[in-house]
């Protein structure tokens, strides 16, 4: 059974991060992203953009181990200069 979990606190944002290491792990065409920098780009003291979005970060787990994941992003900033209600996934 796959089951889906928000990121809540910096230990699932980490493996929010790290999953794709797992998932393209063996492939010669994936360049890896520095986790240092891909943490900061979900925190607020790093990323000012966070300020006027909404992100929420989910993982699917089967038997306890992430199996994909997805980041829903509001630009609240945007919607309302362009006068549109828009998501990003």
């Amino acid at each position: 059974m796959i089951t889906i979990e928000k990121v809540k606190d910096k230990k699932s944002l980490k493996a929010f991060v790290k999953y794709p290491f797992d998932l393209y792990r063996g492939s010669k065409y994936w360049v890896p992203p520095l986790v240092a920098g891909e943490m900061r780009t979900f925190d607020k003291e790093y990323n000012p953009t966070l300020e006027f979005c909404d992100v929420e970060l989910l993982v699917a787990k089967k038997e306890g181990r992430i199996v994909g994941r997805v980041a829903l992003i509001v630009n609240r900033r945007e919607n309302e200069i362009l006068g549109e209600k828009k998501m990003r996934f």
